[in-house]
């Protein structure tokens, strides 16, 4: 895995760059529309179009063992990889159950790019929709929950006083999110004096042995 990660990380970039141009495709097809509905000629080109999104989606969504291609070679068998998304054109999944655990056994300081990453993309997929209540909704709860996973793995690796500050920001920066308690208690979890062995009494600010 250590060895495939770099190619994993340069498909995950391809797979952003894609959907860019998916999303200007997407843009082109309304405008397409707007013009055809205007009674100008644009049926042809927005016909050719759709047909090319509906082959894009159907091969990145397809598992890549059960694609045209695997059956075709007789291979899809081969494909079945434990622990490995077989979804192509799901990042999330492939950070989730590719990248990530890799990163985590490793304490690679990448990890943090990946939730940077994520943020910037749920970001500009609620703003796409130009609805102000999935805007609110991410700003409110989505985003502090996102931002409070990636203190995680700052703490992971290492950072404890960085990321206590994280977490108190986030805190203090959304106090009516549903987790709000749960998280304080997790702040007071860690900053909590560690009790000593076979002193289940004791206080001391010692570090316990084990």
């Amino acid at each position: 895995m250590k060895d495939l990660l770099p190619l994993v990380f340069g498909f995950t970039k391809e797979l952003a760059a894609d959907q860019a141009a998916m999303d200007a495709l997407e843009d082109k097809i309304r405008r397409e529309k707007e013009l055809a509905g205007n009674g100008r000629n644009g049926k042809d080109r927005k016909s050719n179009d759709e047909a090319v999104k509906r082959m894009h989606d159907q091969i990145l969504r397809a598992p890549v063992n059960g694609s045209v291609a695997a059956k075709a070679l007789m291979i899809s068998e081969l494909l079945n990889v434990e622990k490995w998304e077989m979804n192509a054109g799901n990042p999330d999944a492939i950070c989730s159950q590719i990248i990530v655990p890799e990163l985590r056994a490793s304490r690679d300081p990448r990890l943090l790019e990946f939730w940077d990453m994520r943020l910037k993309r749920e970001s500009e997929a609620v703003a796409k929709t130009q609805l102000a209540f999935e805007m609110e909704k991410f700003t409110k709860v989505r985003r502090p929950e996102i931002l409070w996973s990636r203190v995680q793995d700052v703490l992971l690796l290492g950072q404890r006083n960085r990321a206590l500050g994280e977490m108190l920001s986030i805190v203090k920066t959304w106090p009516s999110h549903p987790r709000a308690n749960d998280w304080v208690a997790e702040i007071e979890q860690i900053i909590a004096p560690p009790r000593r062995r076979g002193h289940p009494c004791a206080s001391g600010s010692g570090t316990a042995s084990g």
